[in-house]
């Protein structure tokens, strides 16, 4: 039966519920705005299972193919590396790129920034070299237009997996994992110093 505290035949609850979740989505698209607003986001994600993704390699990736899982290599010299193509970062925001891997490789990887690679422009993270897949994220600095990441998986011979590589901007710095200095001691010098 229609009373008049029903109108059209809606319960109070379910006109309730219904404001509720009207809220909620409201609440949700002014976050999406802010975000889109800041130009924070996600800026490319390369998903090796679907290719190469316009990356490359060196001479110390050898045996490489794409599965279902992601892009898979032997590394075999001291120096193995994936390099991805140009992007244009915004220039005035932060960067986290987000690797998922997996190796039974050497323990320390790092990234290259830039349109040409140096030492400066780098940083190294630890690798958990147990076979398993993990995520890894770096935090890099503003860059500008045309830079390229490259990803040195290892430093030594080993087999190693990429999923996936994801890259977000940010308005401010993200927090820091360093790496224990033990972890990374006798290794060579990351961004003008040497861990050791």
């Amino acid at each position: 039966m229609i009373t008049s505290s029903s109108p059209r035949g809606f319960s109070s609850g379910w006109v309730l519920m219904t404001n509720f979740h009207a809220r909620f989505l409201l609440a949700g698209c002014f976050v999406l705005l802010a975000l889109a607003a800041r130009g924070e986001g996600v800026l490319a994600f390369w998903d090796f299972a679907r290719g190469t993704q316009g990356w490359t390699t060196n001479a110390g990736v050898t045996h490489d193919r794409i599965t279902r899982e992601g892009w898979t290599m032997t590394v075999t010299a001291s120096d193995p590396n994936l390099t991805g193509p140009p992007v244009d970062f915004p220039p005035d925001q932060c960067v986290t790129v987000t690797i998922r891997m997996r190796s039974n490789a050497d323990s320390m990887g790092q990234i290259y920034h830039g349109t040409t690679f140096s030492e400066s422009n780098s940083r190294a993270f630890v690798i958990r070299n147990d076979g398993l897949w993990h995520e890894y994220r770096i935090p890099l600095p503003p860059m500008g237009t045309g830079v390229r990441l490259r990803l040195d998986p290892s430093h030594q011979a080993g087999s190693v997996a990429v999923a996936w590589v994801r890259v977000e901007t940010h308005r401010d710095p993200q927090p820091e994992p360093w790496a224990r200095p033990k972890e990374l001691r006798g290794k060579k010098s990351i961004g003008g110093g040497q861990f050791g």
